[in-house]
């Protein structure tokens, strides 16, 4: 919980500052950008992270990243801020609550997709426009394909499951018979 509550209180700040200079969705984007670099190379973590190297030399890898990304100033001094004081290490959950805060005050929602096979041309907009007339939010959807579903859909809109798919019916089927 102290985790989620250090991540809410830096993106908070991040979010008013990124308002202020109107950029709040190319700060999401690079903080993002670099929360997925982070997370998939162990090396920049290392760098970053282990107090062998002098505060100086990382910021030097910092300033390299960050040249390299080509990101906002805003977004420059955040990730500077977070590597001063030690808090670099949560960049991804800061950047997941930062994704959430910006889309709550852009009344966006991000929901996702799941079909057994690719969907009929226009299927996506309609759910799409399904789903924003239930949620009253402009929806964003991703789509995804899992055969593992045999048929149907399976839709999340933040904690929201919406599970149509032939595989639960089958479950559900399965543990009815299994109980009588």
């Amino acid at each position: 919980m102290i985790g989620s509550d250090l991540e809410r209180r830096y993106a908070t700040a991040l979010l008013d500052v990124a308002l202020e200079q109107g950029v709040v969705d190319q700060v999401a984007q690079e903080v993002q950008t670099f929360a997925d670099l982070f997370d998939q190379h162990q090396e920049l973590r290392a760098a970053l992270l282990n107090p062998v190297f002098g505060r100086e030399r990382r910021e030097q890898v910092l300033a390299a990243v960050i040249a390299r990304l080509a990101v906002h100033p805003v977004t420059r001094n955040f990730l500077r801020t977070l590597l001063d004081k030690d808090r670099i290490v949560a960049v991804a959950g800061i950047a997941q609550a930062f994704g959430r805060l910006a889309d709550e005050k852009a009344g966006r929602v991000r929901a996702s997709l799941t079909s057994a096979r690719p969907l009929a041309p226009g299927l996506a907009e309609r759910i799409t426009a399904a789903l924003q007339a239930v949620s009253g939010k402009n929806v964003t959807l991703a789509q995804d394909v899992d055969a593992a579903l045999v048929g149907g859909l399976v839709v999340r809109v933040g904690d929201l499951v919406y599970d149509g798919s032939v595989r639960s019916q089958l479950e559900g089927l399965r543990q009815s018979l299994g109980r009588e």
